[in-house]
């Protein structure tokens, strides 16, 4: 911001749990999608200068949270003018195999998240999100999706893009040659590229 590479802003990170997967889970036992949108959105605007409108708001996040903020740009485009994914997973159609993770995990995150329903896990994934949107005829948020191809999570992310191609979603894709599932090594392949992202989605 002092060197003028993004315009002046409000940054907040809100902490999602380690697997909260910026959802409700299924059992209700984690509304980490309803605390973001309901609470601390509203709970942002009312105390800070912030532009209080979607054209002053975007959703940024690395691995997981890339997950949620497509997922919640999807589902609600009304609120966000652009979304940045970063290495963004799990973006598989269905939870069966977690390049990054142990098959444990996978099981534990279907079980405490998703409730064991794959259905579930299909309904609320960014693919099927994207598709909903796309049928109500949503104005979409600014998208930019960005993957290394040295990251495990590439071949997914790469079958995404290739979704929302097929959607006819407007979007950049980025791949970064030889990047791994670290956000520094993003940061530095983008260089100042990254924050022309911002400036480029966020009225001033």
């Amino acid at each position: 911001m002092k060197r003028g590479d993004l315009p002046p802003m409000i940054v907040v990170f809100p902490h999602g749990l380690p697997s909260g997967m910026w959802l409700d889970a299924k059992d209700g036992s984690t509304p980490i999608e309803s605390i973001l949108i309901k609470d601390l959105i509203p709970h942002v605007d009312a105390c800070l200068r912030s532009v209080a409108s979607r054209e002053g708001r975007l959703l940024e996040g690395f691995s997981m949270g890339g997950y949620g903020v497509a997922r919640l740009a999807f589902r609600y485009p009304q609120m966000f003018a652009a979304v940045l994914m970063l290495a963004a997973g799990p973006l598989q159609p269905e939870l069966w195999n977690t390049p990054r993770a142990s098959d444990e995990e996978r099981v534990r995150l279907m079980k405490t998240v998703y409730g064991n329903d794959m259905g579930f896990f299909r309904e609320q994934s960014p693919w099927s999100q994207a598709a909903q949107a796309v049928r109500a005829g949503s104005k979409l948020p600014r998208l930019r999706q960005v993957v290394g191809t040295a990251d495990e999570t590439y071949p997914a992310n790469l079958e995404f893009h290739r979704h929302l191609t097929s959607l006819g979603v407007e979007h950049e894709y980025v791949e970064l040659p030889g990047v791994r599932h670290a956000l520094p090594g993003i940061w530095s392949a983008m260089g100042n590229e990254i924050w022309s992202f911002y400036s480029k989605s966020i009225q001033p």
